[in-house]
């Protein structure tokens, strides 16, 4: 539960907030397989941030380059997930162009919305 001050992270393919979200399929050493694919590019470097379900503690880790451009929901990481930073299936994940995976924001209000029923 975020409180006003806190600062948050959001990612979202519409604004072009980092390249992709959703859910761990699975990790075996420094593979990860994600929840849909994602298209990486040879230029560029990314990493990807796991939240973890067990803590809420987030893992950050280098997706290691690709040689041509790639569309896969299999990436590899730079260093896999050991003791102390195991991640899960169905742990949130965001994957984005290294130090814009998540863009912060700073929680200044809240509201609730009415709905009709």
């Amino acid at each position: 539960m975020c409180e006003y001050g806190d600062i948050i992270g959001v990612a979202h393919t519409v604004p072009r907030l980092g390249l992709e979200s959703g859910r761990i399929v699975s990790v075996d050493g420094n593979k990860v397989k994600l929840d849909k694919e994602v298209t990486l590019t040879a230029s560029d470097v990314y990493s990807i941030i796991v939240q973890r379900s067990a803590d809420d503690a987030l893992v950050t880790r280098d997706v290691l380059p690709v040689s041509s451009d790639t569309t896969t929901d299999t990436i590899t990481v730079s260093q896999s997930f050991g003791t102390g930073d195991e991640v899960s299936q169905y742990d949130c994940y965001a994957v984005g162009i290294r130090d814009k995976v998540v863009k912060p924001f700073r929680v200044v209000s809240s509201n609730r919305t009415k709905t009709s029923r």
